[in-house]
């Protein structure tokens, strides 16, 4: 299984993307969320978001969640941060 992040502008362009590789498991939970989260921020040079509930569920029920300006303490120049997981 691979995770693909993607940083888009306003006008839905991608900026910069990122597919890392990850351990297949059926379902997600915040333990393994976080530290994949965490991994793309380091690599794409972002700041971590605040994960909520609603980004777990959307990746346990959709493979794929969207993070805003609004879930970044600190300044944030994209429109948004999106996680998809991608089978392979």
């Amino acid at each position: 299984m691979r995770v693909w992040g993607k940083l888009k502008d306003g006008e839905g362009r991608v900026n910069e993307s990122l597919i890392l590789p990850i351990e297949a498991k059926k379902t997600i939970e915040i333990e393994d969320f976080a530290p994949i989260i965490y991994e793309l921020c380091i690599k794409l040079d972002l700041a971590r978001p605040v994960i909520l509930n609603k980004h777990i569920n959307e990746m346990k029920r959709f493979r794929r969640t969207v993070f805003k300006q609004a879930d970044f303490i600190e300044d944030f120049y994209f429109e948004t941060f999106e996680i998809e997981i991608i089978n392979d």
